[in-house]
């Protein structure tokens, strides 16, 4: 996908399964050292992407937790 790709993981702190998205370095290390929000870092990515690297939650495990029924 990109020239400086990484790929980060992580498992899902309820669910265990583990995770993986690709993102630019740059990009990464941008938002790793707090110069940018994970927003701002990763336009590129959904929010349930974005999601699992600020806390590794997955979006099945978001969607069961904050269930409307």
């Amino acid at each position: 996908m990109f020239e400086d790709s990484v790929y980060v993981g992580r498992n899902c702190p309820f669910c265990g399964k583990y995770h993986e998205v690709e993102v630019s370095e740059a990009d990464y290390w941008s938002w790793l050292i707090h110069e940018k929000s994970v927003q701002t870092a990763f336009p590129y990515l959904s929010a349930n992407d974005r999601e699992i690297l600020v806390s590794g939650i997955c979006s099945e495990c978001w969607d069961n937790m904050f269930d409307e029924d």
